[in-house]
């Protein structure tokens, strides 16, 4: 097809479709243009997470969050070393209740790994910079 107007040729390549298809692609067109844009993801205390050792390093898999006013504290974890736990099933499972565990298993670790950091980080900053919370701008900056 190819015009000089590229609109000829969505024009053109709509009135070759059939109507309902053409309508169901106006229809996902229209929902895509007045959808709501998708929630800003929530601001975290955590500075950016980095990862020390190489892979053939002993502790390969460590993620550090260093202080974000650069005074020197870390703290490291390593969530690959942490034993899983045992999944809980319902009698007579199915392939989607042990996806649906092994999910929330991971959900659970997730937050709790996340907790202990934010409560590393807030130890922190009360211990070592009284008077600031984390998330504070350096003084001065």
């Amino acid at each position: 097809m190819t015009t000089a107007d590229p609109m000829e040729d969505v024009e053109a390549a709509l009135a070759a479709m059939p109507r309902e298809a053409r309508e169901e692609l106006v229809r996902q067109w229209w929902k895509a243009a007045t959808a709501p844009p998708p929630p800003q993801p929530a601001l975290s205390l955590f500075p950016p997470p980095q990862f020390p050792y190489g892979p053939r390093h002993p502790d390969a898999g460590a993620v550090r969050w260093n202080c974000p006013l650069g005074c020197g504290w870390w703290h490291e974890e390593n969530p690959g070393r942490e034993l899983p736990g045992p999944l809980r099933l319902p009698a007579g499972l199915t392939s989607e209740d042990v996806s649906e565990a092994v999910s929330r298993q991971a959900q659970e670790r997730s937050e709790a790994l996340r907790q202990r950091v934010e409560d590393a980080i807030t130890e922190h900053y009360g211990t070592a910079h009284p008077g600031l919370e984390p998330g504070d701008v350096r003084p001065g900056s």
